[in-house]
């Protein structure tokens, strides 16, 4: 679903959706309730109304001056330097599973939270075929607008689609393309007390496999290193948040720090370091053990 309705929260003459993340809202959650009669506008006017469910490609929110500095900094990610593995031992980010579309990739940066939604097949479901008849006919696309409506804060048609294609591509992103997160998903329960028939069995092939069988409505091919502005143009201002809290992050163990090769450079450095000093003082030591023994032999 793409929101949460919350039946009971409030009178007869508001409709009301819940946050399943807490206090954490973000830019989708901006207001909650809203009246009755706001029915009468258009989808993507009314749905403005809660919040920017459909942002256009590379939206520049609203944000704090370190946002804003991260959303001109950074340009892309790699799966290898920023993935759920890193961003869980490293990050002490936690992974929550939720129903709602508008909270998937959302950051909570008081708890280390991490939200992502829990049935991608959705989107795949929802992307639209090369069939003329059967293209942008789902609901989604019935919420998006034209450029020039809502003030360029809206997504179209198109804007649609490629969120539906970034959202299935985070996945792999975050999982599918890194071993250590592959075996971190495994551990995961993102199904929890949810029937059988309530299960997303693509999540598992998304997050859970190094290659799955793609959808010719799917994704574009995976890189190993993804422009932000070209490959996650609407979730950037979800990535960027994620991002920017991972490089502040330092290792802190002898574990993460051979596993840490987000600055290659620096990495390589340290370890020569470790090697080259520890093989100096493996050999001074056997240096003074010999001359131990050369004295006890005179």
């Amino acid at each position: 679903m793409l929101y949460h309705a919350d039946m009971h929260s409030c009178p007869p003459e508001q409709l009301a959706i819940q946050s399943e993340m807490g206090a954490h809202q973000g830019l989708a959650h901006l207001c909650l309730k809203q009246s009755h009669s706001l029915c009468k506008r258009n989808m993507n006017e009314f749905l403005f109304g809660y919040g920017l469910l459909l942002p256009p490609r590379n939206f520049e929110g609203h944000w704090s001056l370190e946002d804003k500095k991260a959303f001109t900094e950074i340009k892309s990610a790699s799966p290898a330097y920023f993935n759920a593995y890193i961003l869980s031992s490293i990050g002490d980010v936690d992974i929550e599973w939720v129903d709602s579309l508008s909270c998937h990739m959302e950051f909570d940066p008081y708890l280390n939270k991490l939200f992502l939604f829990r049935y991608p097949s959705f989107c795949l479901a929802n992307i639209p075929s090369d069939d003329p008849e059967q293209s942008e006919k789902s609901t989604i696309y019935a919420c998006a607008t034209s450029r020039d409506s809502i003030g360029g804060q809206w997504a179209t048609k198109a804007d649609v689609s490629h969120m539906l294609q970034e959202i299935i591509l985070s996945y792999r992103l975050l999982f599918g393309q890194n071993k250590a997160s592959r075996q971190l998903f495994q551990t995961l329960t993102p199904f929890e007390n949810i029937p059988e028939n309530g299960k997303d069995t693509f999540l598992e092939q998304l997050c859970g496999r190094k290659q799955y069988q793609s959808n010719p409505n799917g994704p574009k091919q995976e890189r190993e290193t993804y422009d932000l502005s070209h490959d996650f143009s609407i979730l950037r201002s979800r990535l960027l948040p994620l991002l920017r809290h991972l490089a502040s992050k330092k290792p802190r163990t002898w574990k993460q720090l051979w596993e840490d090769k987000r600055d290659s450079a620096s990495w390589l450095t340290f370890w020569a370091v470790i090697i080259i000093g520890g093989m100096g003082l493996i050999l001074a030591m056997l240096q003074t053990v010999l001359q131990i023994v050369q004295v006890i032999q005179h």
